[in-house]
């Protein structure tokens, strides 16, 4: 896709502009869809009391202290669960298993159909090679490629074989004629015959024995040194990769304690965005399996979102850390590769003004090569978009289970109870830019005019 976007009818631009919506660049500070709108603060934000006020604004009242009352001991600290509690290490060089299924957008409105391509001519076959040598006997053959390796060794002159192959021919063609003359004499034998003799006397090969010798000892000794040098190079390959494939081990060591730290990070801050049932009881240290007797529907959720997602981002660490070499035949750097270019074909599609950061115009992933005045996507980029599709990935999956079961318990005459806050609009639920923020113009976001802190 070329790097800025062309002039589209009215139609197509309101495709593209709600394809954009729908896409994960407001993580990244661009315009918000309508659907999605950035919420007032005034009115999502909770408003924390002063500290001599009760939310109610009544005054808090003070028990009075009973004289001879012992103080409390003070309360052991609270061991709190963090992201790493919960990780599921996953086997090296595998792809982590893909089981909760992520939210589905919207179909595309269809691409325009390009003609049929014509079929192209059959390429004709190439004509196989002649040798045109093939008229003479085996021996004959030999002697004549014999000649030819001299002639590139410059051990005879240039010529010389194919003066030897006329040579060849005309004696032949004299043998030939000798046996269909003699042909009812019994024992004849051409080589014999004065004719024969004759000819030779006056016809001399155009090289002699020695020199031909000379020649095939050559050749032997230059066959030895090749295969020499050849088994040296196999053996030098094979310890240069032996030498490569340590120096990379060793660079991987180096590299797994940062990778360890930066996928910590990315866990723990997804961990803390998660729905607030979940967060508020890790808060108060209860054991993970206590947290999932409480909550059966949020919680096993959140723990396999958190686990698939810290994979994806340790693969996009790793590889942009030079950790891990892009493949692929993994199904996870496929999918992570198709990710992230759907998410610059997206953003390619804005007016090219909207996309500006420090005033560089974006250019895909793919086609990036660090000229002037451009920008593309960061490791960091790629790690906020991804942790907006776990949360929304999270929160469209504990919304599908909580409908499950408010279905079975109507079935049942029940009364199912309140869903839990993951799947309603706390503040604490999947939201990944809270600290952008859009100007207010009569309840609709306003677009963006460049990318904002959440990517400084």
């Amino acid at each position: 896709m070329s790097e800025e976007s062309t002039t589209t009818p009215p139609s197509e631009a309101d495709d593209s502009k709600s394809a954009v919506k729908r896409s994960l660049l407001g993580a990244l500070g661009f315009i918000q869809g309508d659907e999605n709108p950035d919420p007032d603060p005034k009115e999502t934000d909770p408003i924390t009391p002063p500290a001599n006020e009760s939310p109610n604004d009544e005054p808090l009242e003070v028990p009075p202290e009973e004289p001879g009352e012992a103080p409390e001991a003070p309360e052991a600290p609270v061991t709190v669960l963090s992201a790493k509690d919960l990780r599921v290490t996953r086997k090296a060089q595998q792809p982590a298993k893909i089981d909760a299924p992520d939210p589905v957008d919207p179909p595309d409105p269809p691409d325009p159909v390009d003609p049929p391509t014509p079929e192209p001519k059959p390429t004709p076959e190439p004509k196989p090679e002649v040798d045109a040598f093939e008229d003479l006997a085996k021996n004959e053959r030999a002697t004549i490629k014999l000649l030819e390796f001299g002639e590139e060794k410059e051990l005879t002159e240039a010529g010389t074989a194919k003066d030897l192959a006329a040579y060849y021919r005309k004696r032949n063609e004299l043998v030939q004629k000798l046996e269909s003359e003699n042909e009812f004499e019994e024992d004849y034998n051409p080589r014999d015959d004065p004719q024969y003799r004759k000819w030779q006397r006056s016809n001399k090969p155009p090289v002699d024995a020695s020199s031909l010798e000379s020649i095939r000892e050559e050749r032997l000794v230059t066959t030895a040194e090749d295969r020499a040098l050849e088994r040296m190079r196999k053996e030098q390959s094979a310890k240069d990769e032996k030498w490569e494939s340590l120096m990379k081990e060793q660079e991987q060591a180096k590299l797994k304690p940062q990778i360890e730290r930066m996928v910590s990070d990315f866990s723990d801050q997804l961990l803390s965005e998660m729905p607030e049932e979940i967060t508020a009881s890790l808060k108060t240290g209860k054991q993970w399996e206590q947290i999932e007797e409480e909550s059966p529907i949020e919680a096993p959720i959140v723990k396999s979102v958190l686990n698939q997602y810290a994979d994806r981002a340790e693969v996009v660490i790793s590889m942009m850390e030079g950790a891990v070499t892009p493949d692929r035949q993994n199904p996870l750097h496929s999918e992570l590769g198709q990710f992230v270019n759907k998410q610059a074909k997206l953003l390619l599609e804005l007016p090219k003004e909207k996309s500006l950061r420090n005033g560089k115009a974006f250019v895909s992933p793919s086609a990036f090569k660090g000229e002037e005045g451009t920008w593309t996507f960061s490791q960091q980029d790629i790690l906020t978009m991804l942790k907006k599709k776990a949360l929304l990935s999270a929160k469209n999956l504990i919304d599908v289970e909580q409908k499950k079961y408010s279905a079975i318990m109507k079935k049942q005459g029940a009364v199912a109870p309140d869903p839990l806050g993951a799947a309603s609009t706390s503040s604490n639920s999947p939201r990944v830019n809270p600290s952008s923020s859009s100007t207010p113009g009569k309840g609709k976001p306003q677009p963006r005019k460049g990318l904002f802190d959440i990517l400084s």
